[in-house]
């Protein structure tokens, strides 16, 4: 949900056409390559996390789900996506990040590789929200593209709370950020990317800096990097961050 909500907003806001059918995209992509993702780990590396052990009981049901919001997803990018070949060319890119992020090439995949597995998940959500709908419809505006952009920073910041999350079961040569800097530096990167977010954000799209539910929003983001622990609740990941997401993507809505 917060993927589509944060593309409607984003395609919205850089008056982007069909920001609708981006949004649905995004949502139904977003869906089909986490439980995907989902499915795949529970079977190669299964361990005691709360959320795969979940996929364990409801292996069968979320098997068709995927299937099915896959195939929503393919039938908007037939429906929508121009046929040029940068567009075709990006989306491959997309399919091939998200495929090989848990699929082993001979006895490792993407996510198991040193440094990468943050960036990765951040430039998939940068190319899905900003760059696809930019390219397919053929806006080349600098300040538009710049904006988009500096979302890598803002998607960076919030894919640190779930490599804590992760440590228990992350192996030790991924050497993700709160591996290599701990968990307080790691906080702190955080928090600093998200500032750096604002102050690119509202330099592109000055009219942000005036927006409250736009501070809000990266202000709640702030708090819940600071305040994530190991130990936090599904709850916490699955509400509280991806309702911050939501609420971001709101604020480009007023």
């Amino acid at each position: 949900m917060s993927c589509g909500v944060l593309g409607y907003g984003f395609c919205e806001l850089t008056k982007i056409p069909n920001a609708s059918f981006y949004a649905l995209f995004g949502f139904l992509g977003t869906f089909t390559i986490y439980n995907f993702q989902r499915l795949v780990k529970h079977k190669i590396a299964p361990n005691d996390s709360k959320h795969l052990l979940w996929v364990a009981k409801n292996y069968k049901l979320l098997a068709v789900l995927t299937l099915l919001t896959g195939l929503g997803s393919l039938g908007i990018v037939v429906f929508l996506i121009q046929l040029n070949a940068q567009t075709l060319l990006l989306g491959l890119l997309i399919g091939l990040i998200s495929f090989f992020y848990v699929v082993r090439i001979g006895t490792k995949s993407l996510r198991d590789l040193p440094f990468l597995k943050i960036h990765l998940i951040s430039l998939v959500w940068v190319l899905a929200i900003a760059v696809l709908p930019l390219l397919n419809e053929q806006i080349f505006v600098p300040e538009i593209w710049f904006f988009g952009l500096a979302h890598y920073l803002y998607f960076f910041a919030i894919c640190i709370p779930f490599d804590i999350r992760d440590l228990p079961y992350d192996s030790p040569t991924q050497l993700t950020i709160p591996q290599v800097l701990g968990v307080a530096a790691s906080k702190v990167v955080g928090v600093i990317l998200l500032i750096f977010f604002v102050l690119t954000a509202t330099y592109f799209v000055p009219n942000l800096g005036q927006n409250k539910l736009f501070i809000i929003a990266v202000l709640l983001q702030a708090m819940l990097i600071y305040f994530t622990t190991k130990k936090e609740s599904e709850l916490f990941f699955g509400l509280y961050l991806d309702g911050a997401i939501v609420l971001l993507g709101l604020s480009y809505l007023i």
